[in-house]
């Protein structure tokens, strides 16, 4: 399988980083649009590992071009990615963990996903309410109770809403300019 190359495996032309960026795209959608919470950690590893495998599109489609990265490798870039953008780097530690069982190496930017639930929505103000139903979904329990689950990430410094900080990685990399990426010296 010499050569194999995933432009080769599906099909050729059309499939590149513009795709990636889309299939991202996609899987963010699916996690917004899901109510399940087992369903959207699905979604949530099928987007991170997604939004890291980005990283080595563009290394090998846009930089290898470039003379600042002709001789560096392909983890010289994604330590430049980690190193720019730490919402991205959360994602490629996300991608990282659910490839293993037994990680030996530490989460540098990921700490946590979790679900936080609110049962009692009458405790919560309205404007308050409002922005976590916009930031997460509600679910009948029980069929009399409805609760409010709100997807977060819990990063090094501190917990995002996930649907947000998606929407920032997607950001990032949809305006990801080669030029702008230089090689870190250390």
């Amino acid at each position: 399988m010499d050569g194999t190359s995933a432009q080769n495996l599906f099909g050729g032309t059309g499939f590149d980083e513009k795709y990636m960026l889309e299939k991202a795209a996609r899987e963010l959608v699916l996690i917004k649009k899901s109510t399940d919470p087992i369903v959207i950690n699905d979604h949530i590893i099928n987007f991170s590992i997604t939004i890291a495998s980005i990283a080595s599109w563009m290394f090998h489609l846009k930089l290898v071009e470039h003379p600042e990265w002709e001789s560096r490798r392909e983890t010289d870039f994604v330590n430049w990615v980690r190193f720019t953008n730490p919402v991205v780097a959360a994602f490629i530690d996300v991608a990282n963990e659910s490839k293993h069982a037994n990680r030996h190496s530490k989460s540098n930017y990921a700490e946590k996903i979790e679900m936080r639930y609110f049962s009692d929505l009458s405790k919560l103000t309205p404007e308050v309410r409002a922005l976590l139903i916009k930031k997460g979904f509600t679910k009948e329990v029980n069929r009399k109770d409805l609760w409010l689950i709100v997807p977060m990430i819990k990063l090094s410094s501190e917990s995002k809403f996930l649907y947000d900080a998606a929407d920032l990685a997607l950001g990032w990399w949809n305006s990801f300019e080669p030029d702008h990426a230089l090689p870190l010296d250390i």
